[in-house]
């Protein structure tokens, strides 16, 4: 049932299936595993049908900090909107 954002699900609290993914020569980090099992796994695995759900335990996420001077912001006349539109 989905009304108005609510989204109700029948499921069981019980684990059933654990799947572990892992590079066998140590190619890919824990990152980059976590970040292919999100894009390429999670939503294919949801959609099968009787599957009340799929997660990832401990997910790692892709990051990226900037910072930001604002003397050399003021310098070259910009704003911290102008520097996140660029990125």
């Amino acid at each position: 049932m989905s009304r108005n954002g609510l989204t109700i699900r029948k499921k069981s609290a019980a684990l059933l299936q654990v799947i572990n993914i892992y590079s066998p020569k140590s190619t890919y980090d824990a990152i980059y595993l976590s970040n292919y099992a999100t894009i390429n796994i999670i939503d294919p695995l949801a959609r099968i049908n009787g599957v009340g759900q799929a997660s990832l335990f401990g997910p790692l996420d892709y990051s990226l900090r900037i910072w930001l001077d604002p003397d050399r912001l003021t310098e070259l006349s910009l704003t911290p909107n102008d520097v996140i539109s660029a990125v």
